[in-house]
């Protein structure tokens, strides 16, 4: 799919899935069941590439199919919508936890404004 190519080719999503995938950390936790608070500290590369990627992808399915892009990411970002206003209702012991342990890189995901301008398409 040429829409995937442009931006997995300008983002590199898939680089950054299978560099955290292959990683020796990551396949050590997941013989052993896995630790979400060391995955999580791993990640960073991901939620820079899908930072480019969704915005990206929406507007190219736009492209080919009107609106098709923008109601495939907003699938893809609901559940960082209930995330988001989770940890936004939560205490303070929840935002600490979150603060210290989630790379930067990834903090988009729980930003209400930047959650929905992704969505919307006004987000660069």
């Amino acid at each position: 799919m040429q829409n995937f190519d442009t931006c997995d080719g300008k983002c590199e999503m898939i680089k950054s899935i299978s560099d955290v995938s292959h990683d020796p950390q990551i396949q050590a936790l997941a013989s052993k069941g896995g630790d979400m608070v060391k995955v999580l500290g791993t990640i960073g590369p991901i939620c820079t590439a899908a930072e480019c990627y969704l915005p990206c992808f929406r507007d190219q399915m736009n492209m080919v199919c009107p609106r098709a892009g923008g109601m495939f990411v907003d699938a893809l970002l609901k559940p960082f919508h209930f995330l988001a206003a989770y940890i936004e209702e939560s205490g303070s012991l929840v935002k600490t936890f979150v603060a210290n342990k989630m790379p930067q890189s990834c903090k988009y995901l729980i930003n209400e404004d930047t959650l929905t301008k992704i969505r919307k398409g006004d987000y660069e």
